[in-house]
């Protein structure tokens, strides 16, 4: 069980890794997890607050 969560932790890191562009890979290659990738992809490329109230409003 535990092997098997650690093999779907990799899937989701390596899935996750795919998704960022080259130039980018090594600024995200150290973070171990994919919790931590996440939020740290979400942090350096979710836009600013004008990029963001435009998704809100799209979304309505």
């Amino acid at each position: 069980e535990e092997k098997a969560k650690r093999r779907l932790e990799l899937k989701a890191r390596i899935t996750l890794l795919m998704g960022i562009p080259n130039e980018h890979q090594l600024k995200f290659n150290s973070i171990k997890d994919a919790k931590s990738l996440l939020l740290a992809v979400e942090m350096r490329f979710g836009g600013n607050a004008a990029t963001k109230k435009i998704q809100r409003n799209l979304l309505k």
